[in-house]
């Protein structure tokens, strides 16, 4: 009866990191934190972040925050303009949107800097419209979720002066593991210790 209660227990906490895991999928975070070689210079990352939430079928959102760099010393706001990403299945839509008082156009990406070619992008147009923080809506094909996005990029801005934009550089990264992942592992680990410790002492 022991033996079947142990297995009971070990079943009820493989469902829960299973679907702790898969909840942990519905919303990931990308840390931007690597700069070009050419244009970031002594300026450190992180540059900012995008974090991607399941927000229906076949729809995520994309938040985006540009950070300020500590190597700067400065208190002004760290902006962006466009925001490049590596997607399969592609979004297909919605192809333009109005964020932060500016139209973002959704496009074929290309070549970004020091960080090879990207699948798609999200670009104002213009390097003279820039936000801080901007939240966008996309659409896929069947499939399409948060878990699609393999990297991001964007052109990082920061005000050095009263009327001054200095380009610093791109930013890249890959997504850090959901919490409830991280959690499942460490429970996983203690249950082990533990069952060890039990079989040791009835040895």
């Amino acid at each position: 009866m022991k033996r079947l209660l142990t297995s009971w227990s070990w079943m009820v906490v493989v469902l829960v990191l299973t679907l702790g895991t898969g909840q942990a999928q519905a919303q990931i975070t990308f840390t931007l934190n690597i700069g070009n070689t050419g244009g970031a210079g002594s300026v450190t990352g992180p540059y900012g972040q995008v974090v991607v939430t399941n927000t229906g079928t076949n729809t995520v959102s994309l938040a985006v925050t540009a950070f300020n760099s500590p190597s700067l010393g400065t208190t002004n706001p760290a902006q962006f303009n466009d925001l490049s990403f590596d997607v399969s299945p592609l979004a297909t839509g919605p192809s333009t949107q109005s964020v932060g008082g500016f139209t973002w156009t959704l496009g074929a990406g290309g070549t970004v800097s020091d960080f090879g070619k990207f699948d798609q992008n999200l670009d104002t147009g213009t390097n003279s419209q820039r936000v801080t923080t901007a939240t966008f809506t996309l659409s896929g094909p069947s499939g399409f979720s948060a878990s699609s996005f393999k990297g991001f990029a964007f052109h990082w801005y920061s005000n050095t002066g009263a009327g001054q934009n200095q380009v610093t550089g791109f930013a890249t990264s890959v997504p850090e593991p959901g919490p409830l992942l991280g959690a499942g592992v460490v429970t996983l680990m203690g249950l082990g210790y533990t069952w060890r410790r039990r079989k040791r002492a009835t040895a």
